[in-house]
């Protein structure tokens, strides 16, 4: 089965499915890192890191609703971006095996938050100031760079679309 974009976001169907998840990701995770990084008592100081394994796009359509909303990396993001003060020891690192998600992961990225430097996500991991880092690749060869990575207290988050090959 083909992948589905409409615009830049990976088209999914389901109110109780895709939406939901995506919901409760957006909550989740910036209740699990004011916790983890020590909250506003410690200036969020405790170092932090959100690792998205199969990140897709970015943003997610819903076919029964026929809306466009943050799927869990665009949630990251947001939460990277919102406010950079707050999450400066905050890392993401999103990983995407495949090249057309990856692509329109970059356009959601140059739209969403133009701030974010691309080519310095995309780059060396010890020259990367910004603390987000973008990766088209294999989980293996992903694992491999990501363990060059202080990631601090860190949330993996797994999401295949379609099935599960490990």
């Amino acid at each position: 089965m083909a992948l589905e974009f409409v615009g830049d976001a990976i088209s999914l169907s389901g109110l109780t499915g895709s939406k939901l998840k995506c919901e409760v990701i957006g909550a989740y995770y910036p209740f699990w890192w004011n916790i983890t990084s020590g909250g506003p008592k410690e200036n969020r100081k405790f170092p932090t890191a959100i690792v998205e394994l199969d990140a897709a796009t970015g943003e997610v359509y819903i076919k029964d609703t026929k809306e466009t909303i943050l799927g869990s990396s665009g949630h990251a993001l947001q939460l990277k971006c919102g406010d950079l003060a707050k999450a400066m020891w905050l890392k993401v690192i999103l990983v995407e095996k495949d090249v057309n998600c990856y692509n329109h992961l970059k356009k959601v990225i140059q739209r969403r938050w133009p701030s974010i430097d691309i080519k310095l996500a995309e780059g060396p991991i010890f020259s990367n100031s910004s603390n987000i880092y973008l990766m088209n690749a294999e989980l293996d060869r992903a694992l491999d760079s990501i363990h060059k990575i202080k990631l601090g207290n860190a949330l993996f988050f797994f999401d295949p679309l379609r099935s599960v090959e490990y």
